[in-house]
C-alpha cells in the first residue's frame, strides 16, 4: 500500500478517535450535570449531536479519499509511465531503410551459395532470353512464384505471380536490375531497380518499398474458399497461405469457435449451406483479400464483406 493510502487510513483513524473522545467527554458531562428536562441536558445532547456529525463527516471524507486516491488500472491501456518508456524506445530505434532491407535479403540468398530464383510477370521474356542466359550463374528463372525469391515485373498487373510474391513479403523489381548485374557485376539493388508503375501504384495504393513490412499479415486467420471465385481456389489458397493464413478444405468443428473468413461469390450456394449453423463467420469478396495483400492492411477484410 502506498504512502497516500496510509495517510488516508491514519486520517480515518484520527476521525474515529475524535468521535470517541467527544462522546466520552459528553457522556461524563451529562452524567454529572444532566437533569432530565433541564437546559444542561439539552446542551449536552446538542454537543453530542455536533460531535457525532463532525466525526461522521471526517470519517466519510477519509473514506472518500481512500476510494478515490487509487488510480484505476486499465489492462488494455498502458499507463503514462509505460507510454513514455515505449515512446523513448521508439525514438532510440532507427527506422530501417526499406531498400537496405531488400538488399540484405538478396545478399543473404547469394551468400548461401545458391542462385537467386526469379519469377517474371508482365515482362518481354523473348527480349530478355539472351540477357538471362549470360546471367545463368547468378539467377535462375522459375515459373512457380512459390519457389522464387523475387518477382521481376515491368508493367503493373495484379497477376497470380504478383499476388503470391507480395503476400510472401518478397521484393518486386524491374528488369533493369538484370541489366545492371550484367554491367556492374553487382547484385546491389538501387532505387531505380524497384518496380515502378505510377498509375498502378495510385490505383491500388501499392508501395513497392513496403512489400517486406508486416510479414505474414494473415497469420492466425482462418479461411474457407468458394468454388466460383477468381483467382480460382488453387491460386487463392496459395495466396492466402503465402500471407500466413490457414485455408480449411472442410468446415472446422463448430465447437472450435474459430473466427472463419469465407472468400466467396453469391453463386457459392453450396458453401453457404455447409456453414449455415456457424455464427462466428464473415463472408468476404475476393477483392477484400487482394486489397489486404497489396496494401498490407488487414482491416480491409472488413470493408469488402459479402452480403448473403
Amino acid at each position: 500500500m502506498d504512502a497516500d493510502s496510509n495517510k488516508n487510513i491514519g486520517e480515518c483513524s484520527s476521525a474515529k478517535n475524535i468521535v470517541n473522545t467527544l462522546a466520552v467527554a459528553s457522556h461524563k458531562e451529562s452524567s454529572s450535570t444532566e437533569v432530565p428536562g433541564s437546559s444542561n441536558a439539552q446542551s449536552a445532547r446538542k454537543l453530542r449531536g455536533k460531535a457525532s456529525a463532525a466525526g461522521a463527516k471526517t470519517v466519510e471524507s477519509g473514506r472518500a479519499t481512500i476510494e478515490t486516491s487509487a488510480t484505476p488500472i486499465d489492462d488494455d491501456e498502458p499507463t503514462p509511465i509505460v507510454k513514455r518508456a515505449m515512446s523513448a524506445r521508439r525514438k532510440k530505434l532507427p527506422e530501417q531503410d526499406p531498400l537496405q532491407v531488400i538488399n540484405d535479403y538478396i545478399k543473404k540468398i547469394k551468400s548461401s551459395g545458391r542462385k537467386i530464383q526469379i519469377t517474371m510477370s508482365m515482362c518481354n521474356y523473348a527480349e530478355l532470353r539472351s540477357l538471362l542466359n549470360s546471367l545463368r550463374n547468378v539467377v535462375d528463372v522459375t515459373e512457380n512464384p512459390l519457389c522464387s525469391d523475387l518477382l521481376l515485373m515491368d508493367r503493373g498487373e495484379r497477376t497470380y505471380k504478383f499476388l503470391v510474391t507480395v503476400a510472401a513479403n518478397k521484393p518486386v523489381l524491374s528488369t533493369s536490375w538484370l541489366h545492371a548485374i550484367k554491367e556492374t557485376r553487382s547484385i546491389v539493388v538501387k532505387p531505380h531497380h524497384i518496380f515502378k508503375d505510377q498509375k498502378f501504384e495510385e490505383l491500388f495504393k501499392y508501395n513497392p518499398l513496403s512489400v517486406m513490412e508486416q510479414p505474414s499479415i494473415l497469420k492466425d486467420h482462418h479461411f474457407m474458399l468458394g468454388n466460383t471465385i477468381q483467382p480460382n481456389v488453387k491460386e487463392m489458397k496459395a495466396i492466402v497461405e503465402s500471407a500466413g493464413g490457414t485455408v480449411h478444405g472442410k468446415p472446422p468443428p463448430i465447437e472450435s469457435n474459430l473466427r472463419l473468413f469465407v472468400i466467396a461469390n453469391k453463386q457459392d450456394k453450396q458453401i453457404f449451406k455447409q456453414l449455415r449453423n456457424y455464427s462466428n463467420i464473415q463472408y468476404t469478396k475476393t477483392e477484400g483479400i487482394m486489397q489486404t495483400i497489396v496494401r498490407h492492411k488487414r482491416d480491409l477484410l472488413d470493408e469488402y464483406k459479402l452480403q448473403v
